[in-house]
């Protein structure tokens, strides 16, 4: 069931960093593919992002800028 249809209409993503900075927007993701992965018997839901040239690059510098920090993803 494609995403729209169960949500509705489209919303938006943002990935923040601990004090709120948005670092990266849904403007950086090419695609996105929902699917669920059954590891040790636990079916968890999941979404594959794949980033344009330059959200690779963003998520790259904040991954690299963040490591051991919370950071959020908000829909």
């Amino acid at each position: 069931m494609p995403f729209l249809e169960e949500l509705g209409e489209p919303g938006t993503l943002e990935f923040a960093d601990e004090n709120g900075n948005v670092l990266l927007t849904g403007d950086d993701v090419k695609t996105a593919t929902a699917g669920m992965t059954n590891e040790n018997n636990k079916k968890e839901y999941v979404i594959e992002l794949n980033f344009t040239e330059a959200g690779a690059k963003k998520f790259a510098e904040a991954t690299k800028n963040n490591v051991g920090k919370t950071h959020f993803h908000y829909l």
